[in-house]
């Protein structure tokens, strides 16, 4: 499991770094890319939007990572992953030294 865990966060870390590449530094620059994703217009992705939200960001998964890294985001379980879950995986997900770095700042 450990070696998901790692892959999930590598997986999370290069989507983060694809969004800052493509000069989305926060949450306001985040939201209409999540919307444009959203083709169904639910305000969640299911797997397949989650997908072409993770390939229009250059993160290009296997079936089986696609899967487990969807699971991943989706932290409430109802098969689809929304903005605030996309938005709070992404933020949660930082090293301790970062993290503590943030904890001081606020």
């Amino acid at each position: 499991m450990s070696d998901w865990r790692n892959r999930i966060d590598m997986i999370v870390n290069k989507t983060k770094a694809q969004l800052h590449a493509k000069g989305v530094d926060n949450l306001e620059q985040l939201r209409p890319i999540f919307a444009a994703a959203d083709k169904d217009g639910s305000g969640a992705l299911n797997k397949l939007e989650f997908e072409e939200l993770l390939s229009n960001l250059g993160v290009f998964l296997a079936r089986q990572e696609l899967r487990t890294v969807h699971d991943h985001f989706d932290t409430n379980k109802d098969g689809q992953v929304g903005y605030a879950e996309f938005v709070g995986c992404l933020k949660t997900s930082m090293s301790s030294e970062r993290l503590q770095i943030v904890k001081h700042a606020w």
